[in-house]
């Protein structure tokens, strides 16, 4: 079930993408960029709560499958920091075996990113993102929220 509904995130998002035509104007293209930036977090937000999830419902009580549910559910701008911190809180390995896993794959950067743009877009400030920085973006959420699901759920 996890993988399905982890599919249908990235596929979804996968599809906005796609349907971005080179013959857009480019003002309406950067704001279509804007929202796939807005919506690749929110898919490593709704990751993490799938994931945490389903390792309560496997290997929790009724009380800690509640917690999670709750606790997880609504994301937290989770920048490269905050998703270490929130694995660690579950088990101190997982945080240091998610920060080699992104040192390694040279995703820290990518991420925090991702999240320092959603930031900026939801305070009005201008941003401009190009066909190959959103690519790379998307690519990088993948990667990452693969990794999540390796480390908590194996």
């Amino acid at each position: 079930m996890i993988d399905i509904d982890l599919d249908r995130l990235l596929k979804q998002s996968q599809n906005y993408l796609g349907s971005i035509s080179s013959d857009l104007e480019p003002q309406i293209t950067t704001l279509l960029y804007r929202y796939i930036c807005v919506v690749v977090s929110a898919n490593v937000d709704k990751s993490i709560h799938l994931i945490l999830a389903e390792y309560a419902r496997c290997h929790g009580s009724d009380e800690l499958k509640r917690y999670v549910s709750k606790r997880y559910q609504r994301g937290t701008n989770y920048n490269a920091q905050r998703i270490i911190e929130t694995l660690s809180l579950f088990h101190p390995q997982w945080g240091e075996d998610f920060r080699a896993a992104i040192e390694t794959a040279n995703l820290k950067d990518q991420i925090d990113s991702i999240y320092g743009i959603r930031n900026a877009i939801s305070h009005g400030e201008p941003y401009n993102i190009t066909r190959p920085s959103i690519n790379g973006y998307f690519d990088a959420h993948k990667k990452v929220i693969e990794l999540i699901r390796k480390v908590v759920l194996g």
